[in-house]
């Protein structure tokens, strides 16, 4: 996996809350799903709450994604040869403060959907 989540950051403040990833290869974000699952005795079920679904966009190793619970407006930052790229989840509520909820990442280039009529 080139993505891999480092923390869930001040869980139950909504303006602060965050899932950190790291990028261990370059790879394109639009590529990688945030679930919302719930989790038993620390372990990911196949409950799924909520996704996230990253937009198409190249980082590169060492790269920072930061996954903000809250609405906002994607962006990033240069820091010492290294790019924290901001995306926003858009929700109105916490979404990491209960104590059964966990996230994963799941990697996905390859996918297809359909809507019926």
């Amino acid at each position: 996996m080139k993505l891999k989540i480092t923390a869930i950051r001040e869980p139950g403040d909504l303006n602060k809350e965050r899932v950190v990833m790291k990028a261990e290869a370059s790879t394109d974000i639009g590529q990688y799903v945030v679930l919302r699952v719930d989790t038993v005795e620390g372990k990911p079920t196949t409950s799924v709450r909520n996704t996230y679904w990253f937009p198409d966009k190249s980082i590169n190793p060492g790269d920072y994604v930061i996954l903000y619970s809250k609405e906002g407006r994607n962006s990033e930052k240069d820091f010492k040869n290294v790019t924290s790229h901001f995306f926003y989840w858009g929700s109105k509520e916490t979404l990491w403060d209960e104590s059964n909820v966990g996230a994963t990442v799941l990697h996905a280039p390859d996918w297809e959907s359909f809507v019926p009529e």
